[in-house]
């Protein structure tokens, strides 16, 4: 099943920083694509970056965990609401 346009979804609070936030996934060819927080529970690869008894990480979290910035470099923070 393919969703063409990103499904607004609540989510949070954050397991790592406690911040409740929104944001959005699609359904695509690719599996689940998140904007707004990483799922670091499913099969996606993103679990390799989660503390134990984390489920959901906010982007700003995961944008500072050295594992993370050790493959995919520096980002900056997003302070931004997925539309």
């Amino acid at each position: 099943m393919k969703i063409d346009s990103n499904t607004p979804v609540e989510n949070g609070p954050c397991d790592r920083c406690g911040f409740k936030f929104n944001g959005n996934y699609t359904i695509s060819d690719f599996g689940q694509v998140t904007c707004g927080y990483y799922d670091v529970t499913g099969p996606y690869g993103w679990s390799m970056y989660a503390d134990e008894g984390e489920k959901i990480v906010c982007e700003d979290c995961m944008w500072v965990d050295p594992r993370y910035i050790a493959v995919y470099g520096i980002m900056s923070t997003s302070y931004i609401i997925c539309k």
